[in-house]
């Protein structure tokens, strides 16, 4: 009997949903090696494993609403998900997009070739600042393989101007998430440091009057811990300097309204302006300018 299991929790369609489409900006030519078929219906259809269920994609293909998958729905029609692109142009960016993310600055740093313990490393851990981890989405697509994230990161960041020192926040610690699989030994700490710390994102275009809040995240939903961060940057003896300054990485939580970027949505023109805010932080803004001819 023939069963199409299309439902599922929001929150592993998403998870499926940027797995696609990450899959489709990061490879040339993308083949997604899985397929569902049945009896009476031999012909291959793409299709995503959930536990022992099938989700088969072009029965929801009309959810692909991203800048990318939304021009590509056909795809889950095809008996192979393999999309050719064009060759690379040089030239400005199209696909300019923001992360929400947070940032620690260490205090005290370390010797060359003496890791920082999980025990300790809250003793490095100075105080913390929004970040705007500006990307270029399609320069981050072309060199991403085989080398990673290049030019489309190292162009510009923007930060709080109001370092908040970890005395502050300590008091409100939360329960730190479950981690399954459990971290390596070197990783493992049961003192509370994870933090409910409100997030928001504003967008202003050049023809608008007034900003629009396009995200409310929380940095609580990061799955490791700034103690495990700094540990693990250090465990094989790298060294770090008071002032170097740690970022979290995108801070997305489980609704669609809590996305730390704008991969899901669309990408900024110039003019724009993004804003993340705080109470304590300042504001973290930057505004869109004109790409400089060369």
């Amino acid at each position: 009997e023939e069963k199409l299991y299309c439902l599922c929790s929001l929150i592993i369609l998403l998870l499926n949903l940027r797995s696609v489409e990450s899959n489709l900006i990061r490879n040339e030519n993308s083949s997604v090696p899985y397929y569902l078929c049945f009896p009476h219906q031999p012909r291959h259809r793409i299709g995503v494993a959930i536990g022992d269920q099938i989700l088969d994609l072009s029965v929801i293909k009309s959810l692909f609403v991203g800048p990318v998958m939304s021009k590509h729905q056909d795809v889950f029609d095809q008996v192979r998900f393999q999309i050719s692109k064009p060759p690379p142009v040089f030239g400005p960016s199209k696909q300019l997009d923001i992360e929400l993310e947070m940032a620690f600055f260490v205090g005290g740093g370390n010797q060359l070739g003496e890791p920082i313990p999980i025990s300790k490393a809250h003793e490095h851990i100075f105080g913390m600042v929004l970040m705007n981890d500006w990307s270029a989405r399609d320069i981050q697509a072309w060199e991403y393989v085989p080398l990673g994230p290049f030019l489309g990161k190292n162009f510009g960041t923007t930060i709080s101007p109001w370092v908040v020192p970890m005395e502050a926040p300590l008091p409100f610690a939360e329960p730190n998430p479950i981690q399954d699989p459990e971290p390596l030994p070197y990783l493992r700490h049961d003192d509370a440091y994870t933090f409910n710390i409100n997030l928001f994102v504003s967008l202003k275009g050049q023809d608008m009057s007034e900003a629009v809040n396009i995200c409310t995240s929380n940095f609580k939903y990061m799955y490791w811990t700034m103690k495990q961060q700094l540990t693990h940057h250090t465990v094989n003896g790298c060294n770090v300097r008071p002032g170097d300054l740690l970022a979290s990485g995108t801070i997305s939580g489980p609704n669609p309204n809590s996305f730390g970027s704008m991969l899901e949505l669309t990408f900024l023109k110039d003019g724009d302006e993004a804003n993340y805010q705080r109470v304590g932080f300042g504001l973290c803004r930057g505004t869109i300018l004109p790409a400089l001819s060369h």
